[in-house]
């Protein structure tokens, strides 16, 4: 939930400020980015 609220609003907000205040890492932020969607329902 905080890195797709990272997402949406890296617009207005520096992403590195976000990560730092939310404490996640930037890694792990460019890592969900990156992730492939999961299909709908949540569960493989």
């Amino acid at each position: 939930m905080k890195f797709r609220f990272i997402h949406a609003e890296k617009s207005s907000m520096p992403v590195a400020f976000m990560c730092r205040q939310l404490g996640v890492s930037r890694s792990g932020d460019y890592a969900w980015a990156n992730r492939p969607a999961r299909p709908a329902g949540g569960v493989c």
